[in-house]
């Protein structure tokens, strides 16, 4: 069974002192994503489901993060897709959706590690402010980078306020991307230059 094998695994591998940095969160995002919990099963047992499916994550040659991406523009996601697939040792596209609300149940099915989320979705009545809270709320595991056209101040405030911890342009480069990928799937905090330099002008302009 499942647990059998994570036994083995465990004894092998894995001492407490990972347990107590993976946390309750990290380890249930991994069962999540593996797809081995089981109805029933005990908190131990989630544990050590949990960690099985690091190990075998950890030796199976997968790309560090796992992302999905949400955004209401086609071209961009397949373009996005297709610049990330030439850097599958590093990230790997599991799911893109169109809308926020799609993400959301797509995230459900097939949690990430980090979500590139657009701002505004035409048409549909949750923005991605707003699924970063429920994001946040129901997958704290699950790291949040805003990637959008916009890089006015009140939306990259509101992004932050409810839970993402990144926000990038549209405009910036490959690289910038996957090392902005790379500190918030770490659970560390990305503002590229054009968000940075708005929040600079915020702090320091004098209240009119």
């Amino acid at each position: 069974s499942a647990h059998d094998i994570g036994v083995i695994v465990l004894r092998m591998y894995v001492t407490d002192d990972l347990f107590r940095i993976l946390g309750d969160d990290g380890v249930a995002n991994g069962v999540n994503q593996v797809g081995l919990a089981e109805a029933g099963t005990t908190v131990d047992e989630q544990r050590v489901i949990g960690t099985t499916r690091i190990i075998r994550h950890l030796h199976s040659g997968r790309p560090g993060q796992v992302i999905g991406l949400a955004d209401d523009q086609e071209l961009f996601i397949e373009s996005l897709s297709a610049l990330l697939s030439n850097a599958r040792d590093v990230v790997e596209v599991v799911w893109s959706a169109r809308s926020a609300e799609d993400a959301l149940e797509l995230i459900r099915q097939q949690p990430p590690d980090v979500v590139l989320m657009d701002y505004f979705f035409r048409g549909r009545p949750m923005d991605g402010g707003e699924a970063c809270r429920l994001i946040r709320e129901e997958f704290p595991g699950v790291g949040v980078l805003m990637l959008s056209v916009s890089c006015d101040m009140s939306v990259i405030r509101e992004s932050l306020q409810k839970g993402a911890l990144g926000y990038v342009s549209k405009e910036v480069s490959k690289n910038e991307l996957i090392q902005a990928i790379q500190q918030v799937a770490n659970g560390q905090y990305y503002l590229d230059r054009i968000a940075l330099r708005e929040l600079i002008q915020a702090v320091v302009q004098p209240a009119p």
